[in-house]
């Protein structure tokens, strides 16, 4: 029996609390280890919870933008339409301001007719008559 105790240095008992001691090292560590995969977990988790939120936001400004250039769009619209029908406007009364200005020569000249018809019938009548202008 001597010679089974040589192979083993160490007597059953202390083999046993290297083992418990080496078991509860091994525990602490992954104790530990376990505390530290939470944080991380936990410390991960709230990076995604940002990003979550800057996505969000993200999001709604792209949704506010994209009504902001529809909005632009429709007062482009607007805007064109309304410069379409002021140069259309602009077109209508410079052609009647031609208009007017032609018929104002015809009467002019219709006018300086009638002031010679009526010198000339005056002189043949020899009544004098006030010229009109």
């Amino acid at each position: 029996s001597s010679g089974i105790n040589a192979e083993w240095p160490l007597r059953p008992g202390e083999e046993i609390n290297k083992l418990q001691n080496k078991i509860q090292q091994l525990e602490e560590a992954n104790q530990d280890a376990s505390i530290s995969v939470n944080d991380e977990v936990k410390s991960l988790q709230l990076k995604i919870s940002h990003i979550d939120e800057e996505k969000a936001n993200l999001s709604k400004k792209l949704s506010d933008l994209q009504q902001e250039t529809v909005a632009a769009k429709l007062l482009k619209s607007d805007l064109e339409l309304a410069q379409k029908n002021k140069d259309k406007r602009i077109v209508d009364l410079k052609s009647k301001n031609e208009s007017l200005e032609s018929t104002n020569k015809k009467m002019i000249f219709e006018m300086e007719e009638m002031n010679v018809k009526v010198d000339t019938l005056s002189k043949k009548k020899k009544v004098p008559t006030a010229t009109l202008r």
